[in-house]
């Protein structure tokens, strides 16, 4: 008995020595006989129906090639080896029963021997032994190239550089500077407020040092938002300006009056000229405004209208 799948190899015993050639034919259990060009069963229409056997020593023929016995799509089939001489005798040859048991059916075998399992239905859970694990770990990376699988990522991920992708850590390791930043935070949260006022937090200002040009919107201080002696620093503030200092709006031909104007009547020079009074800046030269002058008797100066 033959497997399907496997090799036959046609052997025959010339009767005598008349015989000068042998050729093969092989006729399947349905009366179809092989045709070689194409390694299928026909009725009818075969390429080459019959292949010529080789003489080898004391009138033995062969096939050295062999013949593939068919494995599929039914293995389980006869064959019958015919064998003609060059007088057109026909001898029968070997019968090939290529069986398998019922069970095997399922089985695809190649002509090496291979087996191909269609269904597994009885077995499930599959494991490695021990040897095929460690052979897995035991892999040299330089041969785990393949683009995209799960070595080749160990190798580029974990066995190169990793500071070079992480960076490297600032303290004696990694795990030290996330303990710094977690000690840095736990800090931050003790100097915010628990609690939040309309989504914000409330925080006063003690020292500002960056900043200068402060102003006000109108209505911007309340009542009570100075104490008494912050008011009287402001005003002994004005009372002790320079007022050569800053500038100044108001000039001898504008309408504008201004304190600075008033107090120079009583600090700086003033004169009286034709009727028209005129009162200097802070260098006594200078006018800052005049006033037309007009006098009655007993009444030297009766009216200043500044202009």
């Amino acid at each position: 008995m033959y497997i399907p799948g496997g090799i036959f190899y046609p052997f025959f015993q010339e009767p005598g020595t008349f015989v000068s050639s042998v050729s093969l034919s092989i006729i399947r259990d349905d009366g179809y006989y092989y045709d070689f060009s194409d390694s299928t069963f026909k009725d009818t229409g075969w390429t080459t129906k019959v292949v010529a056997l080789a003489e080898k020593t004391e009138g033995i023929w062969v096939l050295a090639a062999g013949w593939t016995i068919p494995s599929g799509p039914t293995p389980n089939r006869h064959y019958r080896a015919l064998y003609k001489d060059n007088a057109g005798t026909v001898y029968e040859g070997e019968q090939i029963a290529a069986l398998l048991p019922l069970n095997f059916v399922s089985f695809a075998l190649s002509g090496g021997g291979a087996v191909t399992v269609a269904t597994n239905n009885d077995k499930t859970g599959y494991g490695l032994s021990s040897a095929a694990v460690q052979a897995i770990w035991d892999a040299l990376t330089t041969g785990l190239t393949t683009v995209g699988s799960i070595g080749k990522r160990l190798v580029d991920y974990v066995t190169g550089d990793i500071y070079a992708r992480l960076g490297a850590p600032v303290g004696v390791s990694v795990s030290a500077d996330i303990a710094a930043v977690q000690a840095d935070t736990d800090n931050l949260q003790t100097r915010i407020p628990a609690a939040l006022v309309g989504g914000r937090i409330v925080a006063n200002a003690e020292v500002v040092g960056d900043k200068t040009g402060y102003s006000v919107a109108t209505g911007g201080i309340g009542a009570g938002a100075h104490a008494a002696a912050e008011l009287n620093s402001m005003a002994d503030a004005t009372l002790d300006r320079n007022m050569a200092t800053g500038t100044d709006s108001g000039t001898d031909t504008t309408a504008v009056r201004t304190p600075r104007q008033a107090l120079r009547m009583l600090r700086n020079k003033t004169g009286i000229a034709a009727g028209v009074l005129t009162c200097r800046k802070e260098d006594d030269v200078t006018a800052s405004f005049t006033a037309a002058v007009t006098t009655t008797a007993g009444n030297p100066v009766s009216e200043i209208d500044p202009s």
